[in-house]
C-alpha cells in the first residue's frame, strides 16, 4: 500500500491525526500504519528527527511491557531488550537513545504524544498526553529501565485502565441498544456451542428462538489462514460471530460485539466448480450456499464445506462489502472473496452483504428479496 500511494497522513506529526477521534478502534497494528497513527509496525515509540533534536509522535502500550495506567496516568515502560518482544543475544539495560530519548525530549520540549492503547486484543486511541516524568528503575528481567509517566491531557473522553498482567483491560460500561426491527433479537437458546468445532479463534455459536427450530444440514467447517499478521485477510476471524434464525431468511449471522468500518470479518470458501461442469445445473438448483464469481468464472458452493461465510445473507444496503484478495496464487479469475466492514457495526447486528449478481446463464428458482431494505430490488439473482 505504500508503494501505491494508498496510505494516508505518510508525513509523521506531532499530535492529533486528520480524521481519527478519541477512542476508535483498530485491529491491527498495520491499521494504524496505513492512516498514519502510528508509523511503526512493531516498536512501541514513534518519533520524527534524530537524536538530541527527535520528538515523540506517538506510544503503543501493550501487556508486552510492564506498562501500568490508572486514571489518566500512564505509566510507561521504555523500549529495548525485553524477551517478550524479542530474545536478545545478551540482555543488557535500556540506553537513552531512539524511542526512549524521544520520549525524554518531549518531556523536555513539553510537547504531547498521542497514546493507543492495547484493550481486549483491540488498539484503541486514547488521545494526547503529557510526559511529566522519567525515572530508571530495576525491571521485572533484573535490567534497568525506563519508566515514562504521562498524564492525559484535559477536555478529552475517559481513560481506561490498564493491567500490567493482561491487555488493556477496558473498565468503560456500555448501555444495552435499545430493540428496533434493524437490530436481530438477543434473547435465543443455543442449540450449537461452536459449529467451527474450535478451528475459530472464537467459538461461533448457533442460536435459535424456540427449542423446535430445525437445524441446517452437517456440513465440513473449513479454515484459511496463514502465520503473517500483518495480512489482515489471513489471521482468520477476529471477531465474536453467531448464527441465528431470522424472521424470513432462514439462516443468519450477526454480531455479539462491535465491528468498527474496515474490519475484515471473514472469507467466503468452499469447493470451487465452472459452468461447464456437468453438474452445475443441479448444484445451482439448490443455490442457498452458492457464491458466483462472475460470468464464465465459475462460483463457490459451500453447500458441503464452507464456513460461517455461507450463512450470511444478502441486503441490497448492506453492511459488508467483497473484495477480491490474491495471496496464493496468481490466477485472477478465481480470487479469494474476503469480507469486509464498509460501515460501523453495532453489536446484535445483522451481517449482510449485496451478492451484486446480474441475471447470467443460471438463476436461482426462489429469487424473491426479503431484506426489507429501502432501497430494494424485489429480486436476487445468481
Amino acid at each position: 500500500m505504500q508503494k501505491q500511494y494508498q496510505c494516508e497522513n505518510t508525513k509523521k506529526r506531532l499530535g492529533h491525526v486528520d480524521g481519527i477521534n478519541v477512542g476508535d478502534l483498530f485491529q491491527y497494528r498495520a491499521e494504524l500504519v496505513v492512516i498514519g497513527l502510528h508509523h511503526e509496525f512493531e516498536k512501541g515509540i514513534d518519533y520524527l528527527g534524530k537524536s538530541e533534536s527527535s520528538l515523540a509522535t506517538s506510544i503503543v502500550a501493550t501487556h508486552k511491557y510492564s506498562n501500568v495506567m490508572k486514571d489518566g496516568c500512564l505509566i510507561y515502560e521504555g523500549q529495548g531488550t525485553n524477551p517478550r518482544v524479542r530474545k536478545p543475544l545478551a540482555h543488557h539495560d535500556q540506553k537513552l537513545e531512539t524511542g526512549n530519548l524521544a520520549l525524554w525530549n518531549s518531556m523536555n520540549a513539553k510537547r504531547p504524544v498521542r497514546v493507543i492503547l492495547k484493550i481486549s486484543g483491540k488498539l484503541k486511541y486514547d488521545g494526547l498526553y503529557s510526559v511529566d516524568k522519567m525515572t530508571q528503575e530495576r525491571g521485572e528481567f533484573g535490567k534497568l529501565v525506563f519508566k515514562f509517566v504521562l498524564n492525559k491531557l484535559l477536555d478529552q473522553p475517559a481513560s481506561v485502565s490498564l493491567s500490567p498482567k493482561d491487555d488493556v483491560m477496558e473498565t468503560e460500561t456500555f448501555q444495552k441498544r435499545p430493540k428496533s426491527r434493524d437490530h436481530a433479537v438477543p434473547k435465543d437458546i443455543v442449540k450449537i456451542n461452536d459449529v467451527s468445532e474450535g478451528k475459530e479463534k472464537f467459538p461461533i455459536r448457533v442460536k435459535t428462538p424456540i427449542s423446535g427450530v430445525e437445524l441446517f444440514k452437517p456440513f465440513n467447517y473449513l479454515v484459511t489462514m496463514t502465520s503473517c499478521i500483518n495480512r489482515v485477510s489471513q489471521c482468520g476471524i477476529q471477531f465474536e460471530l453467531e448464527i441465528f434464525k431470522t424472521e424470513s431468511k432462514g439462516w443468519g449471522v450477526r454480531t455479539p460485539s462491535f465491528i468498527p468500518s474496515g474490519s475484515f470479518v471473514c472469507e467466503l470458501v468452499g469447493e470451487f466448480a465452472h459452468h461447464n461442469n456437468k453438474n452445475a445445473e443441479s448444484i445451482l438448483h439448490d443455490a442457498n450456499y452458492i457464491f458466483n464469481l462472475g460470468f464464465g468464472k465459475g462460483f463457490i458452493d459451500a453447500t458441503k464445506h464452507g464456513n460461517i461465510g455461507r450463512f450470511i445473507n444478502h441486503s441490497c444496503s448492506p453492511n459488508l462489502c467483497v473484495k477480491d484478495v490474491m495471496y496464493d496464487h496468481n490466477d485472477k479469475s478465481v480470487p479469494h472473496k474476503m469480507l469486509f466492514a464498509e460501515q460501523d457495526i453495532p453489536a446484535d447486528r445483522e451481517l449482510s452483504y449485496d451478492y451484486n449478481c446480474f441475471k447470467r446463464n443460471f438463476k436461482v428458482e426462489s429469487n424473491d428479496c426479503y431484506c426489507r431494505s429501502p432501497k430494494c430490488h424485489g429480486q436476487i439473482y445468481i
